[in-house]
């Protein structure tokens, strides 16, 4: 019987013990789980990384430009018997000029385009050098630091 109520109290004060630091480790938990969603924190530890993974998404984001396929008469003439189709040769169209507006339209994008592709490189480069002229005091190897805000 004595072994049943020492083990009992035993047990009692490691469950008091896990409740007393249950709090502690949430906060802990939070904590490091802020850190781990915050952008700044992976960009800080691994930025030619990070660079390359933006780039990568940024591939894969932007669709490929789309395939035209002009086929001939006679391959569309093939295509309509299998599919029952109506062909008829109304001889070719000719394109028409790039009208001045549409012109406008495309230096205008482009510019914009090239300005922010300026932009975004300034930013880049301070960035670049920011983190290698300053030591990594945020987020020293090891520890977890406050989430900051920049």
């Amino acid at each position: 019987m004595k072994d049943s109520s020492e083990s009992a109290e035993h047990l009692q004060r490691e469950m008091h013990e896990v409740r007393s630091n249950l709090g502690i480790d949430m906060e802990k938990f939070v904590e490091n789980a802020r850190v781990l969603t915050d952008w700044h924190y992976y960009i800080r530890r691994a930025p030619w990384l990070s660079l390359g993974a933006a780039a990568a998404l940024g591939y894969l984001l932007i669709p490929s430009k789309p395939r035209y396929v002009r086929p001939d008469f006679r391959q569309l003439e093939e295509l309509a018997k299998h599919h029952e189709l109506v062909v008829s040769d109304r001889g070719e169209k000719k394109e028409q000029a790039p009208s001045m507006t549409s012109g406008l339209m495309k230096m205008a994008t482009s510019t914009l385009f090239r300005t922010g592709l300026g932009i975004i490189g300034r930013q880049l480069s301070q960035i670049m050098q920011g983190s290698f002229s300053r030591p990594n005091q945020a987020y020293p190897d090891g520890e977890v630091a406050a989430h900051d805000h920049d």
